[in-house]
């Protein structure tokens, strides 16, 4: 009740009119909204993103997580703005066998008011020793799938943020779970970017991402549809 509440009081501020909602795919969805909103097809492309004056950020929490920390993300926009990597940081003294990641997405002008949250439906199979940090590649979220719910007629306005964390561990009793999504991860390299206070950003109107300004983040662009936020290190915990 409460989240239907927030996405009520938000969707006024933001000029969308919304008399009912009800959960669709894990996010809370007015009618209106949903008859206007066909989900895109499965093979993500810029061709999949929204017309309209917005931008999107994607990046982690902003406070550090207690036992495994998602540090830093990797955005694909050629792939209709998914995350397609997170570094994680074993925080405990335990081997960890698997996680679950949550995102919300707000509108920057109102960062407390959740437009938008999910979780991996499975815990994501990667091994962290202590104090270990690896980069595990999964596309946690996809904006070209969820953005339906924000649009206004047919354009989408505004400056939005993804921001993900983990949200739940498993750790490694050896009998192993065969429930666990397999995936692909490597050994995070030293970070050496230091902190620049900024974020990578996609802005739809030029069709690219770019750095801007956000205290206590790490931007690392390497063309127009990739680029990687992260926290800097030390500054919170």
């Amino acid at each position: 009740m409460r989240t239907a509440l927030v996405l009520l009081a938000t969707l006024t501020i933001l000029g969308v009119s919304a008399a009912n909602v009800f959960v669709r795919d894990g996010a809370t969805v007015s009618p209106d909204l949903a008859s206007i909103s066909a989900p895109p097809p499965a093979g993500l492309t810029l061709d999949n993103l929204p017309p309209g004056k917005w931008t999107l950020a994607c990046g982690p929490d902003k406070a550090r997580g207690a036992l495994v920390d998602l540090f830093k993300v990797a955005t694909d926009a050629g792939k209709g703005l998914t995350t397609t990597d997170v570094w994680l940081e074993n925080r405990t003294k335990q081997v960890v066998a698997g996680v679950k990641i949550s995102w919300k997405l707000y509108e920057k002008s109102h960062p407390d008011l959740t437009l938008l949250n999910g979780e991996t439906p499975q815990f994501i199979a990667v091994t962290l020793s202590p104090g270990e940090k690896r980069i595990v590649t999964y596309p946690v979220v996809s904006f070209a799938k969820i953005y339906g719910p924000l649009l206004r007629g047919n354009e989408l306005e505004g400056r939005y943020k993804i921001e993900l964390r983990v949200s739940n561990i498993r750790y490694d009793d050896g009998a192993g779970n065969n429930q666990f999504v397999k995936v692909a991860s490597r050994i995070a390299p030293p970070a050496d970017e230091g902190c620049q206070h900024q974020e990578c950003g996609w802005s739809q109107a030029d069709h690219c991402e770019k750095c801007y300004g956000e205290q206590g983040s790490t931007c690392s662009w390497s063309d127009c549809t990739h680029c990687q936020s992260g926290r800097c290190p030390g500054l919170i915990d």
